[in-house]
């Protein structure tokens, strides 16, 4: 599928583990670490004051369960800024041992206004067929 503007874009869909969701729901964790971001993020949020982030659970029978607006992210070459920049739910071995991606970043997305959906959505409402590997744009 050829990339489309950011006009087009409904936001992203990330994949998340079931403890991290449930963290987020909880308010234990603020900030969702990423080894990259999407290149249309100041668009999005210039456009619509955040970058909605759908989160699918993953496990035998994930689904979307349910979204958090992102309207900033912070990025660092060194974990020990990515920890000290709020509560990611993660311990310091665990962020050194995810690495950084390609460029030796990490990419901390703020994580706010967390909903739940009374009904989890199948991927298919957000135009994908499977679970993005980490993220993906999605077109509603």
């Amino acid at each position: 599928m050829p990339k489309k503007s950011p006009n087009e874009i409904d936001g992203v869909v990330l994949s998340l583990h079931e403890k991290y969701w449930r963290a987020m729901l909880e308010g234990e964790k603020n900030l969702e670490v990423r080894k990259s971001m999407p290149s249309d993020f100041q668009e999005l949020v210039s456009r619509d004051g955040f970058m909605r982030c759908y989160v699918y659970v993953t496990g035998p029978r994930g689904k979307v369960r349910g979204f958090f607006d992102c309207t900033k992210i912070i990025y660092s070459d060194k974990p020990k800024d990515i920890l000290c920049a709020g509560k990611t739910f993660l311990t310091a071995k665990e962020i050194h041992d995810y690495g950084t991606g390609r460029n030796g970043f990490l990419y901390a997305w703020s994580v706010e206004n967390v909903r739940k959906y009374d009904k989890p959505l199948s991927l298919d409402v957000f135009g994908m067929s499977k679970p993005p590997l980490s993220w993906g744009y999605c077109y509603l």
